[in-house]
């Protein structure tokens, strides 16, 4: 599974889970380490800031299309 790491967000980072119960990530690229809930918290800002922007872009006034020459 291909997960992007929250600290450098390199696409081609790849990051490591512990399997000893902790559940810790650390990113081969950056060598930052995190949890889950530093991961939750990360995404969520992200979706939120991104609604946001969306939101403002959606509601932007559009340019009309101009027709097409005949």
């Amino acid at each position: 599974m291909k997960a992007i790491c929250i600290r450098c967000w390199n696409p081609d980072a790849v990051v490591n889970m512990d399997l000893d119960g902790t559940c810790q990530f650390e990113c081969r690229e950056c060598g930052e380490c995190f949890d889950r809930d530093e991961v939750r918290a990360a995404l969520d800002a992200m979706r939120k800031g991104w609604a946001k922007l969306l939101a403002w872009a959606d509601a932007y006034p559009q340019e009309e299309e101009e027709p097409a020459a005949a």
